[in-house]
């Protein structure tokens, strides 16, 4: 009986020290110190009625907990509730008409907007959800993110494989490693989130590939900015197709080099007979997947339009691959971040083979690819058209003059950093720059080849993005107490 009764005391001492060292014991005292605060007002100002504490005219409790926290409560509803509450941005905008988008290189035409004008001056942003979609140029977005987060020493959610959150399954939060490290972290979790429904010590930063979920990512800081990316279905699909063709069999029912409308001539009858695949699900408006909706649903137009209007509600941006300049535009503007800091080049962009096709069969197919994926198209048109508004709001002599300092200084790291301005196959790299990335079979992807003995902010900007994860990762760990070279 001493045994066990000394065995008890041991285990209990061990996990004591793993809190103490796993976590800052300081968020406990703070957290009660809050909650004393709390129980003062409560006690102070409060009236209770039928139970429940009722404040005169505005809830002295929140004032204390932004004063103390400086957080503002960001609701908890996941996107498949009736109504969601999304974070307070910097402008207001009143729209009296909803315009909707058909073609992605088209100038829109849009109704006038009344706007508040944010202040002179600006606090950039730490902390922010990236929904990172698949085939929207959403590896360049992260890229930009990662080399902020180098640069500020801002944490990014790291991922148990380090590259996506258990996908195709929806996002949950990733648990610590170890069962004694789990044990303690649960701990802290019920001391510390007791008040509101975030975890403890979260990170700055979610921007690895991951179905979204409402409900968990909303666990980040109470001031994060939402983001995303869609891109025009047309082109979604050329990419979609030639990228997964490898693990969706029923993409493999057509030749590579196959117009892609014959696909779509017998779309159903190729995803019913083909075999199943867990990456099914890019046959039919993926997009609307990684949003994270029901994709039996995505021909239920009454269903696709709420789903728009919850995300309307939820994201502060959603980014368009197809005017990818102007989208880092807003994003700068939104984050506060430099202009110049969202200088990028293209990654993981396959080998556009050259093909003659007219331009009637090209809108025959777009026509073909739209009808099929309908949740998709709704999508697109639905934050096409919000761009663009934006882009009006923002102010288009304003944009132009933002445009060109983007471009100028992508043109300077083009030149500084690369061998070549244009991107080469992965096969004619250097051996060492070649296995950083990851390419599916048969499937062609070109990479910029980097001049010799460049320094690391040209390396990071054509780096593989498993690649640099690792890196940005390890320098985490480390505390950011080695520098990357």
């Amino acid at each position: 009986m001493k045994r066990l009764w000394l065995k008890g005391m041991l285990v209990s001492s061990v996990l004591l020290i793993i809190l103490l060292m796993y976590y800052n014991h300081e968020k406990v005292k703070t957290m009660t110190n809050i909650k004393d605060r709390l129980r003062t007002v409560m006690q102070t100002y409060g009236e209770k009625k039928d139970g429940k504490m009722v404040f005169p005219e505005k809830n002295e409790v929140d004032v204390v907990v932004e004063q103390l926290t400086g957080e503002v409560e960001r609701p908890e509803i996941p996107p498949s509730s009736t109504t969601t509450t999304k974070a307070p941005t910097t402008t207001t905008t009143t729209t009296t008409t909803t315009t909707t988008a058909e073609e992605p290189t088209t100038t829109m035409q849009t109704t006038t907007e009344q706007t508040t004008q944010p202040p002179p001056t600006c606090v950039p942003q730490k902390n922010m959800v990236y929904l990172k979609t698949h085939k929207t140029a959403s590896s360049a977005v992260q890229n930009i993110i990662m080399r902020r987060a180098i640069k500020e020493k801002l944490r990014i959610l790291e991922p148990r494989n380090q590259h996506d959150f258990a996908y195709p399954r929806k996002f949950i939060w990733p648990k610590p490693k170890g069962f004694l490290r789990k044990v303690a972290g649960r701990i802290m979790d019920i001391l510390l989130r007791s008040e509101h429904n975030h975890v403890s010590d979260p990170p700055n930063l979610i921007c690895h590939h991951a179905r979204f979920n409402f409900a968990e990512m909303n666990k980040l800081a109470n001031d994060s900015v939402w983001v995303a990316s869609v891109r025009e279905p047309l082109s979604l699909y050329k990419s979609t197709m030639a990228y997964f063709r490898p693990i969706v069999p029923a993409f493999r029912r057509i030749e590579p080099n196959d117009p892609i409308e014959m696909w779509f001539d017998q779309a159903e009858n190729f995803v019913k007979t083909s075999k199943r695949s867990a990456y099914d699900h890019f046959t039919k408006s993926h997009m609307f997947f990684d949003f994270g909706f029901d994709p039996a649903r995505s021909q239920d137009m009454e269903y696709v339009q709420f789903a728009i209007q919850e995300l309307d509600k939820i994201f502060d941006l959603v980014l368009v691959a197809d005017h990818f300049d102007e989208s880092m535009v807003l994003l700068s503007d939104l984050l506060c971040w430099p202009i110049k800091e969202f200088a990028c080049l293209t990654l993981n962009a396959r080998k556009e083979e050259s093909k003659n096709i007219s331009a009637e069969v090209e809108e025959r197919t777009r026509r073909k690819v739209r009808d099929w994926n309908k949740a998709d198209a709704m999508i697109f048109d639905h934050f096409n058209a919000s761009l663009w508004r934006k882009i009006e709001t923002y102010g288009m002599d304003r944009m132009e003059e933002q445009l060109q300092i983007l471009r100028s200084e992508t043109e300077r790291l083009s030149k500084s950093c690369l061998a070549k301005t244009d991107p080469v196959e992965l096969s004619k790299l250097n051996s060492k720059q070649r296995s950083s990335f990851y390419q599916p079979s048969g499937v062609k992807l070109t990479a910029y080849q980097l001049r010799d003995n460049v320094d690391v902010v040209c390396r990071h900007l054509v780096q593989a993005e498993n690649s640099f994860s690792k890196e940005v990762f390890g320098l985490q760990k480390s505390n950011w107490s080695t520098t990357p070279s």
